[in-house]
Formats: structure tokens, C-alpha cells, sequence
């Protein structure tokens, strides 16, 4: 094999494992996943999108406190959503 081939190669098992090392981090600081699954890397960045979303949104509702008698968004009566291999979202309604 080629010296190029073989840096090339060297490059490529370093930017993975420097990936694969951040989402290591990613999943470290979101919400603990029933049964411990391991989120794949899609899965991962997924969630951490949605999660961000939901604290988001969980700022806005409370910048903008309710009136009484009003009901809160549908999204947040539905139950956690986490994410799935197929990019929807399992144990939300929808």
C-alpha cells in the first residue's frame, strides 16, 4: 500500500475516533435512556437536537408564564419521546 494510501487511512481512523470520542461526551450529558440503550451516532444527534428543543421550549413557556385556565402546548402533555433507528420518534403520539 501506498504511503498516501496509508496517511490517508491514518487521517480517516483519527477523525473517527475524535467523532466517535464527541458523541461518547454528547451522550454522557443528555437524559438517561430507559434500559441504557446506547443511542447509535444518528440517534445521538437526534435526541440532543430534540432535548435542546424541549429546554428551549420549556424557557419560552416560562418567559411567557400561562394565564390561568389555559392548558399547556400538546407536546407537552405527550409522554418523553426518544428517538428511534428510523428517525421517529418512539412513545410520542403522532
Amino acid at each position: 500500500m501506498g504511503k498516501r494510501r496509508v496517511k490517508a487511512n491514518d487521517r480517516e481512523r483519527s477523525r473517527m475516533h475524535n467523532l466517535n470520542s464527541a458523541l461518547d461526551d454528547l451522550r454522557s450529558i443528555l437524559p438517561m435512556l430507559p434500559n441504557d440503550a446506547k443511542l447509535t451516532k444518528i440517534e445521538t444527534l437526534r435526541f440532543a437536537h430534540n432535548y435542546i428543543w424541549a429546554l428551549t421550549e420549556t424557557l419560552r413557556m416560562a418567559d411567557h408564564q400561562q394565564q390561568p385556565g389555559q392548558h399547556a402546548p400538546r407536546h407537552f402533555q405527550q409522554e418523553a419521546c426518544w428517538p428511534s433507528a428510523a428517525g421517529k420518534p418512539r412513545g410520542c403520539a403522532a
